[in-house]
C-alpha cells in the first residue's frame, strides 16, 4: 500500500569557529574538513577527518554523529549504531543524532526503535520534519495507520510540495476506504511529482472500483508507461477492460500480471472471472482451483463458483 521512504539527510548543523580555545577550533576545522569530505561522498577521506576531530577532542559529539552516518552510508552497520551512542551520550539534546540513528535502525526492520528515535527528535526539534516523514513510513510499517496519517499531516504541513508524502497519506485513506480524500491526495502527488507510478496506479485502482473504467484506464496506461514491471496495473487494467466488455483484452492483462507474479491468488481469482465471462469454464476453473491453492481462504468464495461451473457443462 505504502512506500516507505526513509529520507537521510547530511547534517544540518553548522558550528562557527568563534571559539578561543586553540584544541576546540582545531577539532572543529577537521569536524568541517570531514562535513566537506561527506559533502563529496569521499567518505574514507571524512572518516579520518572526523578521527582526527575526535582525537584532539574525544567529547564533541558532532564528529561522532556524522562519522556514524558516514559509516552507515559505507554498510558499517554496528560502527554507525555506535558513533551515534556516543554522540547522544555526549550531547543528549542532539536531535539529529537520534533521527539519524532512528534511519539506520528502520532500514534494519527495528521499527520499534526507529520511531521512538524519531519520536525523541521531535520532542526536542519540533519542526523536524524528515522526522515526522520517517516516523510515519516506520508507523506504516508497524500497521500503526492513525499514527502514520497524523505523521503525515504534520510532515505535509510543514513541507508542502514533496509528492510522496501526498502519496502515502492516500494510501491510508484509500485503506480506510475515504476514497474522496485519497484522490485529492493522489491528484496533488501527481501534481507535485508526474513521474509517480504509483500515485497513476492507486488512482486508476479507486476510479475501477468507482466503475469509471474510462478514467482508469487513462491513469493504469501512464502507470504501466512509467513501471511496465508492476503486476498490479496489469491486473487492474484488466479489471477496468472488463468492465467496458472487452474480455479477450481483459484476459490479456491478468495473464501479464501472472507473468509478472504468478504467486498471487486475487490474479488467478479474477482472470478466472473473466475466463468465466467468455465461457472459457475449464480455465476458470482451473484459475480458481489454483487460486484456493495460493491462498485458502477463498475456498469458501469459490468452491461455489466451481461446482455450479462444472454442473453447467455437464448439463451442456
Amino acid at each position: 500500500m505504502n512506500k516507505i521512504i526513509l529520507i537521510l539527510l547530511s547534517g544540518l548543523i553548522i558550528i562557527g569557529c568563534s571559539s578561543t580555545n586553540k584544541e576546540e577550533l582545531s577539532a572543529e576545522t577537521w569536524f568541517q574538513h570531514g562535513r566537506l569530505l561527506a559533502g563529496y561522498e569521499r567518505h574514507d577521506e571524512a572518516i579520518l577527518a572526523y578521527n582526527k576531530a575526535i582525537e584532539i577532542k574525544p567529547d564533541y559529539a558532532l564528529p561522532y554523529s556524522d562519522r556514524g552516518r558516514v559509516k552507515y552510508l559505507k554498510g558499517n552497520i554496528a560502527g554507525a549504531i555506535d558513533d551515534l551512542n556516543k554522540a547522544i551520550e555526549l550531547k543528549p539534546d542532539y536531535a539529529e543524532a537520534y533521527y539519524c540513528r532512528g534511519t539506520v535502525k528502520a532500514n534494519q526492520n527495528d521499527f520499534g526503535g526507529a520511531i521512538k528515535d524519531f519520536t525523541k527528535t521531535i520532542e526536542i526539534q519540533p519542526d523536524y520534519a524528515a522526522a515526522y516523514y520517517n516516523r510515519g513510513s516506520a508507523n506504516v510499517k508497524q500497521n500503526n495507520y492513525d499514527s502514520a496519517l497524523s505523521d503525515y499531516i504534520k510532515f505535509i504541513e510543514l513541507k508542502p510540495d514533496y509528492g510522496m508524502a501526498y502519496y502515502n497519506r492516500g494510501s491510508i485513506y484509500q485503506s480506510k476506504n475515504e476514497m474522496d480524500k485519497a484522490l485529492l491526495d493522489y491528484n496533488k502527488a501527481i501534481e507535485l511529482d508526474p513521474e509517480l507510478a504509483d500515485a497513476y496506479g492507486n488512482r486508476g485502482a479507486i476510479y475501477c472500483a468507482m466503475k469509471k473504467p474510462d478514467r482508469a484506464l487513462a491513469d493504469l496506461n501512464k502507470a504501466i508507461k512509467l513501471n511496465p514491471n508492476e503486476a498490479k496495473y496489469y491486473n487492474n487494467r484488466g479489471l477496468a477492460y472488463q468492465q467496458e466488455n472487452k474480455i479477450d483484452i481483459a484476459i490479456a492483462n491478468l495473464t501479464k500480471a501472472l507473468e509478472l507474479n504468478p504467486n498471487d491468488a486475487d490474479f488467478y481469482h479474477n482472470r478466472g472471472r473473466a475466463y468465466q465471462l467468455n465461457d472459457k469454464i475449464d480455465q476458470a476453473i482451473a484459475d480458481w482451483e489454483q487460486s484456493i491453492k495460493l491462498d485458502h481462504s477463498q475456498e469458501k468464495e469459490l468452491r461455489p463458483f466451481i461446482e455450479k461451473a462444472r454442473q453447467a457443462k455437464e448439463n451442456k
